[in-house]
């Protein structure tokens, strides 16, 4: 995100600041419950630099409308596809998650990817001779080992994470999983027998 790059759209000026306003972008065209009163995302955001004051990593982390959301940049290069650095860092996120929501509900069963879903990251991090999938740079692949940095998310984030809707929408949606699955075997189709050799037939 470069805050000093002005941006021009049908003669209007895009105003952004930080790399929340970026992100913003994206998450501002969608419907409630995504946007909160105020018509803007409810975002975590993160900044990882590296001992020489560099600017390593850039994470923000907001809700989904149900299906897992990503934006990311290596070097400056746009990964549609994500790759290694989408992979792990969502993974830290809900492996966070993912006993906080058990604590809730304890009778839920959770799986990772159940939490995903719910779940729009988006990543601008700077690493060293990014390895990407084709020539069209998508998808990042290289190695965790050989990026060069490390990419710690703080305790504060997390917590952060944690107090974005996330959770309740992970747990509602398990409900109306649970309740679907429910519906499905009672009260189902039934079926009168008839004609049965050397039976009556029942009426009941």
């Amino acid at each position: 995100c470069n805050t000093k790059l002005n941006v021009v759209l049908n003669g209007e000026t895009i105003k952004m600041t930080k790399f929340a306003d970026y992100c913003n972008l994206y998450l501002s065209a969608r419907p409630p419950p995504v946007l909160n009163a105020k018509g803007v995302a409810d975002i975590a955001t993160e900044r990882i630099e590296d001992s020489e004051g560099r600017r390593r990593w850039e994470i923000a982390v907001a809700l989904s409308d149900g299906d897992f959301q990503q934006a990311s940049f290596v070097n400056s290069i746009s990964t549609a596809r994500g790759g290694t650095h989408v992979t792990y860092v969502t993974k830290k996120i809900t492996d966070f998650l993912e006993p906080k929501i058990k604590k809730k509900n304890r009778g839920a069963v959770i799986k990772p990817q159940q939490i995903r879903s719910h779940i729009a990251i988006f990543i601008n991090c700077l690493i060293n001779n990014p390895e990407f999938d084709s020539q069209t740079k998508e998808t990042l692949k290289s190695p965790v080992s050989s990026w060069g940095t490390k990419c710690e998310l703080s305790e504060e984030f997390l917590k952060k994470i944690a107090k974005l809707p996330i959770i309740e929408q992970v747990l509602l949606a398990n409900t109306s999983r649970t309740e679907g699955a429910l519906a499905k075997t009672s009260g189902g189709k039934k079926q009168r027998l008839t004609g049965m050799a050397k039976l009556d037939d029942a009426n009941n």
